[in-house]
């Protein structure tokens, strides 16, 4: 496990990793029409059925899997774009760590750096939660968004997290094997420069863990066919 996020290290370690924040893009679907032995079987289960189409793998997969081969290959872009509620985040994140240790003292809080799945994946917890053994039994996810999200998230709670939030710790509990996690959001009112925050517990989806481990080889093995293609097809000087 590296020990810090956001330095050399940490880079390292993500290379060409598919990383918890992003794995909703491998767990994206599209309808295609079914192959002929996908509609004899279908029909054979389902004689009465007029279905035509079946779900499979969503671009999105493709396109990560893509931009992961070459990660591996050249290494992690360095012209990475950072909005302005990216640095929010950035910057807010330990003051809201700080401040849901302040409120939930029983709790043994530490940071840690990126965690690797399979040696395919991985993620990077804000910050974890240790039992006695200094085993990691849950964590916490921090989002420090804008006051109209902060809120929405206050008065709707569970069913204003984002799919891609909601994969994101998910995956965090398959790669820490644990059982929940804290969805944390943090906001300071500019007006008084009063800490907000609030929590959900967000509890374990076996549907999405399974759909997490049944795709995960699948975009690996999508990465490996690019890394092959761009080796083969890639003019390079000497």
């Amino acid at each position: 496990m590296s020990k810090l996020q956001r330095n050399k290290e940490w880079d390292n370690a993500r290379l060409g990793k598919f990383t918890a924040s992003r794995i909703h893009e491998i767990l994206t679907d599209k309808k295609r029409p079914m192959t002929e032995n996908e509609m004899n079987e279908h029909m054979i289960n389902n004689p009465k059925s007029r279905v035509k189409t079946i779900l499979d793998v969503g671009d999105m997969c493709y396109t990560y899997a893509r931009e992961k081969a070459v990660e591996e290959l050249y290494g992690k872009e360095q012209n990475t774009i950072i909005t302005k509620d990216m640095q929010r985040g950035i910057d807010q994140e330990p003051m809201a760590i700080d401040f849901f240790a302040r409120k939930n003292t029983f709790y043994n809080i530490g940071l840690c750096g990126f965690i690797p799945y399979k040696e395919i994946a991985g993620c990077s917890p804000d910050a974890v939660i240790y039992n006695t053994e200094d085993e990691i039994i849950s964590g916490i996810e921090v989002k420090c968004p804008t006051r109209q999200n902060f809120f929405k998230i206050v008065t709707k709670g569970i069913d204003a997290v984002k799919k891609e939030y909601f994969a994101q710790v998910q995956m965090q509990m398959l790669v820490t094997d644990t059982q929940s996690w804290n969805f944390f959001n943090y906001y300071i009112c500019e007006n008084t420069n009063q800490e907000l925050g609030h929590n959900i517990v967000i509890k374990r989806c076996e549907e999405t863990i399974a759909k997490i481990e049944k795709r995960l080889p699948l975009a690996d093995a999508y990465k490996k066919h690019y890394i092959q293609q761009i080796n083969i097809n890639t003019l390079k000087n000497d």
